[in-house]
């Protein structure tokens, strides 16, 4: 009997689930437990990734199993092929030629005739991985031109519905609205007539309207309404009765990473359902919306402006106003109008926010408490690092809101972090 502890990888992805039968979860399973009978191998354990790329390694079976191998309790993987363990040529040379190695664990995959502790079988292994990994780019290349031929014809292929709507019973690719949610996507557009998107957020958060990720019952993200959710309902055309997709890119078929489209390159395709928000509403709201930037411009200026400037911020906004566009590039101009004019090389200038902009989109704060905050911390990064104690000592804030604006800014990073790697 062969004293090895054994463990078997089976992967099925998303690309290969309409491939030959013989490729599934079931069928690999089947083939390497007749395998392991037949050699006289006992099965300690199995590892399963269904439904993930083989390009990509940040599998839950997959770090499961190294993890396994690490503390010992595996010494023999045992899968259908090499293409199971992963379609990433350079990774699978890391794993084989190192990890593997440095755990001194045995590695057959049946149908390559590879094994690790057998030479003779090694040889062609990284042309195989080659091959593998060009058929993962071929199947990658394959499934972006069906999706994009059926985001032309009008059909929906996101993972979920956009908020307001929902997928049709009778045709999986078609949007209906949502009874529910489309009355909040309604009330939105009527808000925006007279309010801006932080007003809009805080009216919505007051009246305890569930926000589009609660609706989906996606309790990881964010459970209050933003300016920045709002601003997305608000200029998305999907609501004219229009399918915009198109909006991301992946970087590479080997990384989850998105990158963000141009908008001139979206795939829009009209009239393809029922609209929620007539043309004249989205318009009148979009037209409110502009008007609202003085605010945020106002708010810029007020983190900005140098500590010994006079002159109030609408003051300085006109003044802005007045300048040529080649005027507004130039950053000693700027500088001028915002108090900072003793200084030679105004590139070297180091300036940073007060927080007045970033605050203002807190749900539920009120304009005194953002004055209080920007007063007796100075800077916007002195208070992202002040602690809910910290916070609560500020004239106003007690404990409950103290830690509400903690939680708020935390989650603001971790969406600027996010939209950044997206990038």
């Amino acid at each position: 009997m062969n004293e090895y502890k054994v463990g078997i990888y089976l992967r099925l992805s998303k690309d290969d689930s309409n491939t030959k039968e013989s490729e599934s979860i079931i069928s690999q399973r089947s083939y390497i437990m007749n395998y392991l009978n037949e050699n006289n191998y006992i099965l300690c354990k199995e590892y399963v990734d269904d439904g993930i790329s083989g390009t990509t390694f940040d599998r839950p079976g997959l770090e499961e199993l190294l993890l396994d191998i690490k503390n010992k309790k595996i010494n023999l993987v045992v899968t259908k092929d090499l293409s199971r363990l992963g379609r990433n040529n350079g990774k699978m040379s890391i794993l084989l030629d190192e990890y593997f190695v440095k755990y001194n664990v045995r590695f057959i995959a049946i149908n390559d005739n590879y094994d690790n502790f057998n030479n003779e079988t090694t040889e062609l292994v990284w042309l195989k991985n080659g091959i593998n990994e060009m058929y993962a780019l071929d199947i990658s290349k394959k499934v972006k031109s069906s999706l994009k031929t059926r985001k032309k014809q009008g059909l929906y292929t996101g993972w979920k519905a956009p908020y307001g709507y929902k997928r049709s019973n009778k045709d999986y690719h078609k949007l209906i609205p949502d009874k529910n949610a489309s009355l909040i996507v309604r009330k939105i557009f009527d808000l925006a007539l007279k309010n801006n998107y932080s007003q809009i957020a805080r009216i919505l958060n007051n009246e305890n309207i569930e926000t589009p990720s609660s609706y989906a019952n996606i309790s990881y993200m964010h459970p209050e309404w933003s300016p920045t959710t709002i601003k997305e309902i608000l200029t998305n055309q999907t609501y004219l009765g229009h399918t915009v997709q198109g909006k991301r890119k992946k970087i590479s078929y080997k990384l989850k990473k998105e990158t963000k489209v141009k908008e001139e390159d979206w795939i829009i395709v009209k009239n393809t359902h029922e609209a929620i928000i007539d043309t004249n509403l989205f318009n009148q709201a979009k037209e409110e919306l502009i008007e609202d930037l003085p605010q945020e411009e106002l708010l810029i200026i007020k983190d900005y402006i140098a500590p010994s400037r006079r002159l109030l911020p609408e003051k300085i906004l006109q003044n802005i106003r007045l300048c040529s566009q080649n005027e507004l590039i130039q950053s000693e101009i700027i500088a001028r109008f915002l108090g900072y004019e003793q200084f030679d090389n105004y590139e070297e200038v180091a300036v940073y926010p007060r927080g007045y902009r970033i605050l203002n989109k807190i749900p539920r704060m009120p304009n005194s408490i953002v004055t209080n905050l920007v007063k007796t911390f100075k800077s916007f990064q002195h208070i992202l690092l002040a602690d809910v104690d910290k916070l609560d000592e500020v004239e106003g804030i007690g404990e409950v809101r103290a830690r509400t604006i903690k939680q708020s800014l935390r989650r603001m990073q971790e969406q600027f972090v996010f939209d950044n790697l997206m990038i």
